[in-house]
């Protein structure tokens, strides 16, 4: 089996192509990080940090370009999280979905993006601002593991029940912190980017927004 493409077919043509060259491909590399690690084969790197990191990029694109183009991207992030992820689809178990929220962008993007996984903070006024590392942050894990090709092409689907193996995406672990699951992230982070497509309006906005663009947003 190979990748699986966004399921974006009720979008306009000029969506469905820049899905097609530009969005499927992020994807993708996440479809192949999610076979890792292939011991056999002498791929040790589970890649890990680096798959939740390009899952955490997709959404903030998904929330700049797909789902509005004001507020903070703090606010974006966490807004098309709340409005379009397929939290009612995903087993139960996990923490809330505002926990789950809060804890994607402020415990597991903001990190990655900026300092290298280790949660910090910012103390003092400017001029004399700088950052330290927070020492009450709570205990994080990504949990992974090789999944099969047929595996990884049931977390496609474009429709339908969630696999009867997936795990809610963030899960309180035994240290009081939290546990986030990549396979997971994986699927809702899809299904909300082909609800996204579906949404009229929400098309219409990256319309209005690519017209801005000196360049077309993809190629002839």
């Amino acid at each position: 089996m190979s990748y699986r493409p966004l399921a974006a077919t009720r979008a306009p043509k000029s969506i469905r192509d820049f899905v097609a060259k530009h969005i499927d491909m992020q994807f993708a590399d996440v479809h192949a990080m999610l076979r890792l690690p292939l011991k056999d084969d002498g791929f040790e790197a589970g890649c890990n940090f680096a798959c939740v990191s390009t899952l955490c990029g997709l959404i903030a694109g998904a929330s700049t370009i797909f789902y509005k183009q004001t507020g903070s991207n703090g606010e974006r992030f966490k807004g098309v999280l709340n409005d379009y992820y397929p939290w009612q689809l995903q087993p139960k178990g996990g923490v809330s979905q505002a926990e789950s929220v809060a804890t994607i962008y402020f415990d597991y993007r903001n990190p990655l993006a900026h300092a290298w996984a280790v949660s910090t903070k910012e103390v003092g006024k400017h001029p004399n601002k700088r950052v330290i590392v927070d020492g009450s942050a709570t205990v994080l894990g990504v949990v992974k593991q090789a999944l099969t090709e047929e595996a990884v092409a049931a977390l496609e689907t474009p429709t339908g029940p969630a696999p009867s193996w997936l795990t809610p995406v963030v899960v309180r672990n035994a240290a009081g912190g939290f546990d986030l699951y990549p396979h997971s992230l994986y699927w809702g982070t899809r299904r909300m980017v082909e609800r996204l497509t579906r949404d009229r309006a929400r098309m219409q906005q990256a319309l209005a927004l690519f017209a801005t663009m000196r360049t077309p947003a993809v190629g002839p």
